[in-house]
């Protein structure tokens, strides 16, 4: 797992976004998928935190 929050996630792209995520749509972050999500995050409007799965919340 990489560490996240060293990361400057302002300066990707939504498919460099989309590749720090686990691509499981498990849903838990309101999205229907992981790209959905990442494109949220690329816009600002969601932190990349907000994945359940690679934050290990539940």
């Amino acid at each position: 797992m990489k560490n996240i929050e060293n990361l400057n996630i302002d300066e990707m792209d939504l498919y460099e976004i989309y590749n720090l995520l686990p691509k499981t749509n498990c849903r838990r972050c309101g999205y229907d998928t992981c790209l959905a999500f990442a494109a949220e995050v690329e816009k600002g409007t969601k932190q990349i935190t907000a994945c359940r799965v690679i934050c290990g919340n539940s």
